[in-house]
């Protein structure tokens, strides 16, 4: 596992077709932020798979490309320029939804330990 997460450090999960980049600060308790480019036919959350954060709300704003968001059963579309929020506890999944790669920032508020997390999950998915 990670012992330590760089600022601008790049880890890419090829199962997902997901690489993170994470840009934002690396130990702020209120919010973890990094970014995620989702290659064509990739995905967050485990391969599209249903997940829930129970104690943090999950922010995405899409800087290009374009993403697909399921939240409780409902779908959403979001393009470039676009945001939406997983309210903490809802069950989710998102997706690339477009032709090309889509670059999206993403936020937890708060942190709890969402960095940690997705560089070690991203970690383990290259080294498997």
């Amino acid at each position: 596992m990670l012992s330590e997460i760089k600022r601008g450090a790049k880890l890419r999960n090829a199962f997902n077709k997901e690489t993170f980049v994470f840009s934002g600060p690396v130990d702020d308790p209120a919010v973890a932020r990094f970014e995620v480019i989702l290659e064509q036919g990739g995905s967050g959350g485990g391969n599209a798979l249903l997940h829930v954060h129970p104690g943090a709300d999950e922010h995405f704003a899409v800087r290009s490309g374009r993403i697909k968001i399921v939240v409780a059963g409902r779908e959403q579309i979001v393009e470039a320029g676009g945001s939406a929020v997983v309210p903490r506890g809802k069950p989710h999944f998102f997706a690339n939804a477009g032709d090309g790669a889509a670059e999206l920032e993403i936020e937890f508020r708060p942190a709890q330990q969402q960095l940690r997390f997705f560089a070690n999950f991203a970690t383990l998915a290259a080294h498997r």
